[in-house]
């Protein structure tokens, strides 16, 4: 249940919270208003308060995702002088956090729906310029640079669905460290 935050009622950020939780526990779907109220202990009412309807919601998770999986990443980033320590940085960040990988995980999934796609597509080239411009930082001409910054994405894509997917379960720690160390010594070489 989700604690109430303001008097006793629930904030719009109470919903949106409960809506990353169900959309890394069961997907973009999970994001219905009666099962969200219900998880949260109180009623719709509370939910058309803050929301016109479910779409205003998705949207909602949809930009808090945008922005603290990539804006936030890309300006925290941004202020690290050094191109390598940068990619080492961001390696450490991705890497790190299973719930951030189901959610992931499920924007992905639902690529197709229409309130993602577009959500997915800024993403995706917002990750795909910041990795260009870190490569050619790096010293690699433009089309080395574009490549490279597709295949670390496509490395960040591919631990994605092995999380979801590998049958000895989830890398320990110190596994994903080692994975993320050996991607920087492959991606980091000109």
């Amino acid at each position: 249940m989700v604690k109430k935050t303001t008097g006793g009622r629930l904030t719009r950020q109470d919903w949106v919270h409960a809506g990353f939780a169900a959309v890394i526990d069961s997907g973009i779907d999970a994001l219905a208003v009666e099962p969200l109220a219900a998880r949260m202990g109180t009623t719709k009412g509370s939910f058309y308060w803050h929301f016109a309807d479910r779409a205003a919601l998705v949207t909602a998770v949809l930009e808090v995702w945008e922005q603290l999986a990539t804006a936030a990443v890309v300006d925290e980033l941004g202020q690290v002088a050094d191109p390598r320590e940068r990619l080492r940085m961001l390696l450490a960040v991705v890497f790190r956090d299973a719930d951030e990988d189901r959610f992931e995980h499920a924007v992905h999934s639902t690529a197709a729906h229409p309130q993602v796609a577009p959500a997915l597509a800024r993403v995706t080239a917002t990750r795909l310029g910041f990795l260009t411009d870190l490569f050619l930082e790096l010293g690699l001409p433009q089309a080395r640079a574009h490549d490279r910054a597709r295949i670390a994405y496509a490395a960040y894509l591919g631990h994605l669905q092995l999380r979801r997917l590998d049958a000895v379960g989830e890398p320990s720690p110190d596994a994903v460290r080692r994975y993320a160390d050996e991607l920087l010594a492959v991606l980091a070489a000109t």
